[in-house]
């Protein structure tokens, strides 16, 4: 079936919009970037900056990353970085913070 509607073979887990986010982010072809579970290979920051830096390479504020963020504070200061870098490509974040 998926063969002759030239669909990609991905499991239905997930919401509509989920699967859609995942799917459009797999399709970036960014290295080293491959999600399978949207929610738990977010949770860092470092896949939403990777993307955004796709999207645009000046925005992102590479030297605020933490690179090995593993505490709570420190995800959450990447996930600001990336707040931070949406706004400067004038996305909307309604009700979205770090």
């Amino acid at each position: 079936m998926y063969d002759a509607a030239k669909l990609v073979d991905d499991d239905i887990e997930g919401t509509r919009e989920e699967r859609s986010f995942r799917l459009w982010i797999n399709s970036l072809d960014i290295e080293d970037v491959y999600i399978n579970n949207l929610f738990e290979e977010c949770r860092d920051g470092q896949v939403l900056l990777k993307v955004i830096h796709k999207i645009n390479p000046t925005v992102v504020e590479w030297k605020r990353v933490e690179k090995d963020a593993k505490t709570i504070f420190k995800k959450g200061i990447n996930c600001q970085v990336a707040f931070d870098a949406c706004k400067k490509l004038n996305i909307k974040l309604m009700g979205i913070g770090a």
